[in-house]
């Protein structure tokens, strides 16, 4: 297989049932809270923002700390798991040039995720 190819690979990835791959390696992310939704709106947008992902985890039986404390976690297990697994990081958190008081998820630079859903 060529560099380029290899490459490609590093930089293109595929999100079918709870997994995630890039052709060569492949990991299970259906078990993080919320990491199917993040990865399905970067798939879809290339981003996403802060305040969708404390939407998605909203419930209000808790506190908005605890909201955010269970947004934190699912961002943090998802980046360590995915670089672990394929010794990239797929996204970084940046201000929203639209809004600098509020935050984004945005891939990063290069990478790709196509979502297959089965809707």
């Amino acid at each position: 297989m060529t560099t380029r190819k290899l490459k490609s690979r590093k930089n293109k990835y595929t999100f079918e049932k709870g997994i995630l791959s890039n052709g060569i390696k492949k990991v299970t992310i259906s078990d993080i809270e919320g990491a199917e939704f993040f990865l399905q709106e970067l798939s879809k947008n290339g981003k996403i923002s802060n305040n969708d992902l404390l939407t998605y985890f909203n419930d209000d039986s808790i506190s908005m700390d605890m909201i955010t404390k269970r947004k934190n976690k699912m961002v943090q297990e998802l980046e360590t798991l995915l670089y672990n697994q394929f010794k990239r990081i797929l996204f970084e958190r940046l201000r929203d040039p639209e809004d600098h008081r509020q935050a984004i998820y945005k891939l990063k630079e290069g990478k790709s995720i196509v979502c297959y859903t089965t809707e």
